[in-house]
């Protein structure tokens, strides 16, 4: 019999609301006199506590026991058809019960999972779902009878418990569980997405058999395809509705809810549910990728001939599947590491924000950061991208969505830099990271080496127009002020550095559209095409080369239509839109060229904190000059060309604590 929860609703990160997940003893779980013995230890030890502890079992509201920590009520749904009213009864239910570490041959303790919670009075598991969904309207105009009270809810949550209820008490038919917070997911058997029905208006089959079919005919296939092509792979033709259907998929607002992202991550076994159709995550990723790397995803995102032909008043906003990425590379660290980074990946990620910035948020963010130190103290750093500082400015403001891509929170970005000295392998190096008394200040050990002399405009979009560049180019500021503010240099900080070079790396920031490799030659020759062509000069700065093709004009903007130019320019666009959006080219006192945070100002320093992967930027706080008490103000990470490697960090002299307030 199916079994359901109310827990905290994905679009509402206050104190939890009246929201749902579900449970269920499916006949084939595998469960041990072992396992009955630790469950019964758990129920033992937890009685005694609630004796010593009565008044936490007082009457509430509508005569429901107030729960005691690590409880949740789990509603058990009484079977029923579609249009059938939905009923059911609540038990309370332990969900901080967890299965002691597993030895394993080679002497390493293993934690085994735990996929149930367990029922107090009865001394049993229970196997229960949680739902992942999000609210939609706030309208309240459905009813569901719990213990014979009724209870008013959304049409979203109405339509996924019509869904998920059995039509009869065979637990057979139950198609699969549903994770929600913390613990709730993670100790949840299966999950469940469940991206709604659009009030029955969408038809989820479509969209889901053009994903199988994509990927069948194109799993194989290293180069990107279009709308010439669907003819000759048995495709629907590009006005058909099912390519309609696929884009209201991939722009379903679940992927914007930050909490229901987290849901997710935490989720053993995941599912997808959209209106009749439920599918296992892993195939659906498996599509999606197929989707992604055919081309037909970003042909989706600027198709507007098929809104105009279906839904010509909805507005869709497919992605880029950033959401998709980070959601599954968190799964798979799950799997390998006992910490899931929830809330620190989700700063990747452009993310609708569902609530406004409070005091409350904002100690709800400090926390949230405290509680991953110092292990990933600079990941957090990583994740600052805000107009000015927050108080304190070294925690995140996770209530606005990031407009930068950042450079340094990704492990592959070790691949690439390690300003504050190692590399890769020294991750786990151990560097000082202290918390004041109070939580507010934290320390680190670094070393400010140089400051912001001359700073370019914040680049609101980051274009590299092969059609018209001395137009469209100035969209960024235009190549001519950032190549005039680099030739105000007289040689480059880094002799061994031509003034040309260090000026086209830093507007990549070093990187390829991968982000994992160094940009080639091939993206140098390309880039100074369209230098040259956007200043009227050549050279349009010192140390700038020219191979013979440059030098006989055999290489020109009309090459770059070609196939492999046209491929090598699409990367370079990549790379410099990653490196350059929301951020501003800068110059340093002793001649660096860096990108640094659109908050930043003359005068700002630079600083390299020991085994950091890049730099970032401070601003000596106010406070300093009012108290006396050295401290600095964090407005986020640099890429500055030259030191990328660790180069002022190798001799390790020079490195004091550093106060950030």
């Amino acid at each position: 019999m199916l079994d359901i929860r109310v827990i905290r609703d994905s679009a509402a990160p206050t104190e939890p609301k009246e929201n749902i997940a579900t449970a269920d003893t499916p006949s084939d779980q595998s469960f041990t006199n072992v396992d009955l013995n630790f469950v019964c230890a758990f129920v033992h030890k937890k009685r005694r506590l609630h004796r010593e502890k009565p008044e936490a079992g007082q009457k509430q509201r509508h005569g429901f026991q107030h729960l005691r920590q690590g409880e949740i009520r789990v509603l058990e749904l009484y079977p029923g058809s579609r249009d059938e009213k939905m009923g059911g009864t609540l038990r309370v239910v332990s969900i901080d019960f967890e299965y002691p570490s597993v030895s394993e041959q080679n002497g390493i303790n293993q934690a085994r999972q735990t996929n149930h919670g367990v029922n107090l009075d009865s001394s049993e598991p229970v196997w229960y779902t949680a739902l992942s969904y999000v609210w939609g309207p706030h309208v309240f105009d459905h009813q569901i009878v719990i213990d014979n009270i009724s209870f008013w809810i959304t049409g979203s949550l109405a339509s996924a418990l019509q869904q998920l209820r059995s039509k009869t008490n065979n637990v057979r038919e139950k198609e699969c569980q549903i994770p929600l917070m913390g613990a709730i997911y993670s100790h949840a058997t299966n999950v469940l997405i469940w991206l709604g029905d659009e009030g029955g208006h969408a038809d989820p089959g479509l969209a889901i058999e053009i994903m199988q079919d994509i990927h069948s005919r194109l799993q194989l296939v290293d180069q990107e395809t279009g709308p010439g092509e669907f003819e000759r792979l048995h495709l629907p033709p590009s006005n058909d509705r099912s390519w309609w259907e696929l884009k209201r998929l991939m722009s379903n607002p679940w992927t914007r809810r930050t909490w229901t992202i987290q849901e997710a991550c935490l989720a053993n076994s995941l599912f997808v549910g959209y209106g009749d159709v439920v599918e296992n995550w892993d195939d659906m990723i498996t599509w999606f990728w197929t989707l992604r790397e055919s081309g037909l995803l970003k042909w989706l995102r600027t198709n507007e001939e098929i809104n105009r032909l279906w839904a010509p008043s909805t507005a869709t906003r497919v992605g880029e599947g950033e959401i998709v990425r980070y959601i599954q590379e968190t799964r798979a660290m799950k799997r390998t590491r006992d910490k899931v980074y929830g809330l620190l990946g989700l700063t990747e990620l452009t993310i609708k924000p569902d609530y406004s910035l409070s005091k409350s948020h904002l100690d709800v963010f400090r926390e949230a950061c405290v509680s991953q130190m110092p292990e990933n103290t600079y990941r957090i750093l990583s994740c600052i991208d805000h107009d000015q500082p927050l108080h304190p400015s070294w925690v995140p403001d996770w209530s606005t969505p990031r407009v930068t891509q950042a450079l340094g929170y990704s492990t592959k970005a070790w691949t690439l830099y390690h300003a504050g000295g190692g590399h890769l392998g020294y991750r786990g190096s151990s560097y000082k990271s202290t918390l004041s008394e109070d939580g507010l200040k934290l320390t680190l050990s670094g070393k400010i080496f140089d400051t912001i002399a001359a700073i370019g405009c914040v680049v609101d979009n980051p274009v590299l127009d092969i059609e018209d560049p001395t137009a469209k180019n100035q969209a960024w500021a235009g190549y001519t002020e950032l190549a005039l503010l680099a030739r105000a240099v007289a040689r480059y900080a880094t002799i061994s550095v031509a003034l040309y070079d260090a000026f086209w790396q830093t507007l990549l920031a070093g990187r390829d559209g991968s982000g994992v490799k160094k940009p080639s030659r091939d993206h140098e020759e390309i880039f100074s095409l369209i230098l040259d062509s956007s200043t009227g000069q050549m050279p349009s700065l010192p140390g700038q080369t020219y191979g013979p093709r440059r030098v006989k004009e055999l290489f020109t903007m009309a090459s770059l239509k070609r196939r492999r130019p046209a491929k090598i320019l699409a990367d370079l666009r990549v790379a410099f839109e990653a490196a350059m959006a929301k951020r501003r080219f800068a110059v340093t006192t002793k001649g660096y060229f860096a990108l640094v945070p659109r908050g930043a100002r003359i005068g700002d320093m630079v600083v390299v904190f020991q085994w950091a992967c890049v730099p970032f930027i401070l601003r000596e706080s106010d406070a300093t000059y009012t108290t006396g008490k050295e401290g600095f103000e964090l407005l986020g990470e640099t890429y500055v060309h030259g030191i990328m490697g660790g180069e002022i960090a190798e001799d390790n002299i020079g490195f004091r604590d550093i106060v950030l307030v």
